[in-house]
């Protein structure tokens, strides 16, 4: 039983050890980051620094270990190894963190100094989402987007308070020590931060303030702890400008059709010229011009950065019409169209008349359908309207005979998937208002799907709650009657991750990382439960068959219990015991006469002097006899 026992244990214990180790993944990263270093770094490895580094999507993404990351331009890779994070080389440009996105790295990073034979440390060296910007605390500053009439501030991460690069806030001195006392989601420091940049378009006014913020995080801190807004953030292109091009009106323009310059131009006066001619491109230049037409000419190798069109348009500053020396800007000329059919599998909707503002008492109706068996998945972009106007979907669900109406703006709805491949879109301005508002920008998409999850037995709510389907990468949260929270996602081949029943009482929650854990963990029990009951089996088998074999053998009954030694010598136990050359007896008698001893009388002088005559101080060393254990003592042990 014990060695039965033994095995199963050992093979629980290797398959335990033999599983791999993966990091607790805390759900998903940046997928572009960017690094930053000293000047030194810079120029022994100029190659990590150039561009931005990207999650390496070239290797399958396994739950639980940590993503690779290539860079854009030079193709370095970062990777982790042995407890470090590597910079293109191993063991070359490192720092040893755990972290699992690089993001989150707070390690002090080491440079190989080939000059002097050491790594050298930069605490200047850090990976960010994206450009940071400090502000002190009682200060505030405005991040400002390059085109600020179509870009849009994207907030990635906001933390008020002091973290380990509070020597590169321009705060606090180069000699203070840094703390680690900071704010993320705590008093909502990134939510009033994301809702301060989100309603305007190309800048962002914050401010750094316990009053902001509703208290300090290094309070608790003796000495002075100088705080600050650190914000993540970059300048995302709200779907619009199909680019800046260098453009030569004389010998080969971009766009070949109708050409018009006006001194008050703006980028939708050019727009719906060319709409309402129905072409289905428009580009401006120059800051007074405007061209239409049905095809870019060259375009790939007349492309030119979009910073290269900051000329401000004559009818309106705040927007850009191309650039100096004939450098145009091209939109597709549906941009700010009032409804249309759309039966793409993907495309934009835009305000009327944008990028300007939208007329008033305005009605528009978009129909969207998607022919490949798809449903539609509507995604919010922009979304800045006056509370006199509506923007809504509609959508007719044949199987219910029922008309669902979804509102968009006033609530925190910012995506949609349909149940049927059809919807319509319908914005309704109102009478006043539109002029300080910057209107809306959606995205729409034909998707696969999962389904959708009905909220019936002991499922109380789905989230988002619009009862359309899930989308194929799309993630739901189901609430349970019993207070479990269940969350789902719908994985490629369009089933979801998880298979109802959702509310059971296995845990209080659910998510997908933890799918394997519990399958590992339940086989592992059941081995361990088969391999206890086989060894209480055969431990049970083994003592019945002892006390049987002592009740019934007749040499046991001779032993003596009460004493740690050997039972005294009888005719029928020593008849098979070869005395010859026993140590510590001399003179011992020979087989023959060993036989004929009468133990019965106790009055044979051999027997008493072998067994009973002799003092305790004297009696043979039974114990460290090798010749008479081997032959006794298995037998002892045995009953």
């Amino acid at each position: 039983g014990t060695i039965v026992t033994a095995t199963f244990g050992t093979l629980c214990l290797v398959i335990l050890t033999s599983l791999p180790t993966y990091a607790q993944d805390p759900g998903p990263g940046c997928s572009t980051v960017r690094l930053s270093g000293s000047t030194s770094t810079r120029q022994l490895y100029p190659g990590a620094f150039t561009g931005t580094y990207n999650m390496d999507m070239s290797v399958p993404m396994i739950p639980g270990r940590r993503p690779r990351y290539r860079n854009d331009e030079s193709r370095a890779l970062v990777f982790f190894k042995q407890d470090y994070w590597h910079i293109e080389i191993e063991n070359r440009f490192r720092v040893r963190d755990s972290s699992f996105y690089l993001e989150d790295i707070t390690g002090t990073f080491e440079v190989w100094n080939s000059d002097r034979g050491e790594f050298v440390e930069d605490s200047e060296a850090h990976f960010s989402c994206a450009d940071i910007t400090y502000i002190c605390k009682d200060d505030n500053k405005t991040i400002r987007c390059p085109r600020p009439d179509f870009q849009k501030v994207l907030i990635v991460r906001a933390t008020y308070g002091q973290d380990y690069a509070c020597k590169l806030s321009g705060c606090a001195e180069r000699e203070d020590n840094c703390s680690s006392c900071f704010w993320v989601s705590r008093n909502n420091v990134m939510d009033t931060v994301e809702n301060l940049c989100s309603g305007v378009v190309g800048h962002c006014t914050l401010e750094a303030s316990d009053e902001m913020f509703g208290g300090n995080p290094c309070g608790h801190i003796q000495g002075e702890v100088k705080t600050y807004l650190r914000v993540e953030h970059k300048c995302i292109n709200a779907p619009m400008s199909l680019g800046c091009y260098q453009d030569e009106p004389a010998n080969n323009p971009l766009l070949s059709d109708v050409a018009k310059s006006i001194s008050n131009m703006t980028i939708q006066k050019c727009l719906s010229l060319c709409r309402a001619q129905r072409y289905k491109y428009a580009g401006v230049a120059n800051r007074f011009a405007c061209r239409c037409g049905n095809q870019i000419q060259d375009s790939a190798s007349r492309r030119l950065p979009i910073t290269d069109c900051t000329a401000t348009c004559g009818g309106d500053q705040s927007q850009f019409c191309g650039g100096s020396s004939q450098k145009m800007e091209i939109f597709e000329a549906s941009i700010g169209a009032c409804g249309g059919d759309l039966k793409a599998t993907e495309g934009t909707l835009y305000s009327p008349d944008f990028p300007g503002p939208y007329r008033n008492n305005q009605n528009c109706t978009w129909n969207i359908q998607d022919g490949s068996g798809n449903v539609v998945r509507i995604t919010t972009e922009l979304l800045d309207l006056s509370t006199d106007d509506s923007l809504t979907i509609t959508e007719e669900r044949s199987r219910s005979s029922q008309t669902v109406v979804t509102v968009l703006n006033g609530t925190s709805v910012t995506e949609y998937t349909s149940v049927s491949g059809r919807i319509s879109v319908q914005f309704r301005a109102g009478p006043r208002g539109a002029q300080q508002t910057e209107g809306f920008i959606l995205r729409y998409e034909g998707v696969a799907h999962c389904g959708a999850i009905a909220v019936v037995d002991d499922v109380t709510s789905v989230s988002p709650g619009h009862g359309g389907n899930v989308a194929i990468g799309q993630q739901a949260t189901i609430s349970c009657r019993n207070g479990q929270n269940v969350t789902v996602e719908c994985q490629e081949n369009g089933q979801f991750n998880f298979i109802a029943p959702y509310c059971t009482d296995a845990s209080s929650e659910r998510t997908a990382g933890q799918v394997p854990v519990v399958w590992i963990v339940s086989i592992l029990a059941a081995v361990l439960l088969i391999s206890g009951g086989v060894a209480a089996f055969f431990i049970i088998r083994r003592r019945r068959a002892a006390k049987e074999s002592e009740a019934t053998d007749d040499d046991y009954e001779m032993i003596d219990t009460q004493d740690s030694h050997p039972p005294p010598m009888g005719p029928q136990v020593v008849a098979t015991y070869t005395t010859s050359g026993r140590p510590g007896i001399s003179g011992a008698p020979s087989d023959s006469e060993y036989q004929s001893l009468d133990p019965n009388t106790m009055c044979n002088s051999e027997y008493t002097s072998l067994t009973t005559s002799q003092g305790h101080d004297s009696e043979p060393d039974y114990e460290n006899d090798p010749e008479y254990q081997n032959t006794f003592g298995k037998l002892y042990e045995n009953v």
